[in-house]
């Protein structure tokens, strides 16, 4: 008889919500892996809005943004022939994501733009009653009265957010 395989019994899900669209694909999943990393230790499970894409990395320059690379928002993705990435497939499964996770840690420090699809993010975390745990400053472009309404617990660092993530699930 074969292995059964093991089974990881996570204490919650949270969600890597943050802007991707003026990031490069490294910038995009570098903070997302170390958060991942970081919440594994605590038996939490990072969700990645860029898990299953990693075929960007051969698609974009190491400096190129996916605001560059793909300069039409609604047909972004359609020419590289990937049915992870429709813009209809990135709605529905971040917005269930979004749904399936207890927590969202929101990442929105240091953005020159505001992310829509971040800020979609947290409107359904409010609209589904979830905590949201977000890095933001008044100095940010993200920093707007209705968005600071879906912000549970606000950090001034990734690491302070990663640790009231793990304090809010009681790891």
């Amino acid at each position: 008889m074969g292995k059964k395989p093991t089974i990881i019994p996570w204490i919650g899900k949270v969600y890597l919500a943050g802007p991707i669209s003026d990031t490069t694909f490294e910038g995009a999943i570098s903070w997302r892996q170390y958060a991942q990393e970081f919440l594994a230790k605590y038996g939490i499970l990072g969700v990645s809005p860029m898990r299953g894409k990693d075929y960007f990395a051969q698609l974009m320059s190491e400096d190129e943004t996916f605001n560059d690379r793909f300069d039409d928002k609604v047909q972004a993705y359609k020419d590289i022939n990937e049915p992870m990435s429709t813009a209809q497939a990135i709605f529905h499964r971040d917005r269930w994501d979004v749904y399936r996770s207890d927590i969202i840690l929101a990442h929105l420090i240091g953005f020159e733009k505001v992310s829509i699809g971040t800020v979609m993010e947290l409107a359904w975390a409010d609209a589904y009653g979830k905590l949201v745990i977000a890095t933001l400053d008044e100095r940010d472009i993200h920093y707007h009265g209705m968005l600071l309404h879906t912000i549970g617990i606000m950090a001034g660092t990734l690491e302070e957010a990663l640790h009231y993530t793990v304090a809010a699930l009681g790891a």
